[in-house]
């Protein structure tokens, strides 16, 4: 499952990649706008290769992948906007492709990191939601899932969601 990069609208090799979104390729991930964003600024971090999750990342890849999620935190701190990253690994239409979502949430819509995690809570729609334990890392996921990391003064607090 999980299609093949040549189904794939998140793999660079395929015809169905809309590339004019593209804004910075690296050697293993690439950073587009958001078709559809939910803000300006609204970013995806996607893997160049067909890789369903975070889970899976190469140490190589996992590496640029968190100094992308900095550069975009200090990006989104420049504009006065805390940093909301999201990942959903479900497949969608038959595709899964790890494709991280950054969206800027301007500080003076948050109070304090307590408020954004309740507000993701509490409009969980009856699924399980909890606070990661600080040992615990993202390879201890379960799939399907979906995760949020708030991050407010440099500080990461992740919620996820199991689906």
């Amino acid at each position: 499952g999980g299609g093949g990069s040549g189904e794939c609208w998140f793999c660079l090799s395929s015809s169905k990649v809309e590339k004019h979104l593209v804004v910075s390729v690296g050697e293993n991930l690439y950073v587009a706008l958001a078709k559809g964003g939910l803000v300006d600024d609204h970013l995806l971090l996607v893997p160049v290769e067909h890789v369903r999750s975070a889970r899976v990342l190469s140490t190589t890849a996992t590496t640029e992948y968190e100094n992308l999620k900095d550069a975009i935190r200090h990006y989104f701190s420049s504009i006065d906007a805390h940093s909301v990253f999201y990942e959903r690994c479900v497949i969608v239409r038959g595709v899964l492709h790890l494709h991280l979502q950054a969206v800027p949430i301007p500080k003076s819509k948050v109070a304090t990191i307590d408020d954004v995690a309740a507000a993701w809570r509490n409009n969980s729609h009856g699924y399980q939601m909890r606070v990661m334990e600080p040992d615990e890392s993202i390879g201890d996921l379960r799939e399907p899932y979906f995760l949020v990391e708030v991050v407010v003064v440099m500080i990461a607090v992740v919620v996820v969601v199991v689906v």
